[in-house]
C-alpha cells in the first residue's frame, strides 16, 4: 500500500521534479524526502497544500490515496498557470472570468427564454 511519501514520489517522477526542485518549490534548504522516506518527519499542512497545488491533484488523493488526480484537461490548465508569470497568470483569470461571466449571461437568457414560453399566452 502506498503512504505519502510513495504518492509524492510518484508525482516528482512523473512532472520530472528532482528532489533539489522540491526543496525549492517547498521553500526549503534541503530536500525533505529523505525524512519522510524514513518516517522520521511528515509534511506540514503548508506543504501539502503547495504540492497538491503544484502537482495538480487533491490533497485525497496525496494524503490518503482516495481520489485520483485532475481530470486530464483540468491538471493541463493548472500546470500552464503555474508555469506563467505573474502578468499572464493575472491575464489568464481575467479571460477566464470574462468566459464564465458569458456563460452565466447566457444561461439566465436561456432560462428567462424558458419561463416566458411557460407563461400563458394572451387572447383577445
Amino acid at each position: 500500500m502506498k503512504d505519502i511519501y510513495n504518492r509524492i514520489i510518484e508525482q516528482t517522477k512523473r512532472l520530472d521534479i528532482s528532489s533539489k526542485e522540491l526543496a525549492q518549490i517547498l521553500n526549503l534548504k534541503k530536500s525533505p524526502l529523505t525524512d519522510w522516506k524514513n518516517h522520521k518527519s511528515k509534511p506540514t499542512l503548508e506543504q501539502i497544500i503547495t504540492l497538491c497545488e503544484n502537482f495538480a491533484i487533491s490533497s485525497d488523493y496525496l494524503l490518503f490515496g482516495k481520489s485520483a488526480s485532475l481530470p486530464n484537461d483540468e491538471a493541463k490548465i493548472i500546470e500552464y498557470y503555474h508555469n506563467m508569470s505573474e502578468i499572464d497568470q493575472e491575464d489568464f483569470l481575467l479571460i477566464a472570468e470574462m468566459k464564465a461571466s458569458k456563460e452565466k449571461r447566457q444561461n439566465n437568457t436561456e432560462s428567462s427564454l424558458l419561463k416566458n414560453d411557460d407563461l400563458p399566452s394572451k387572447t383577445a
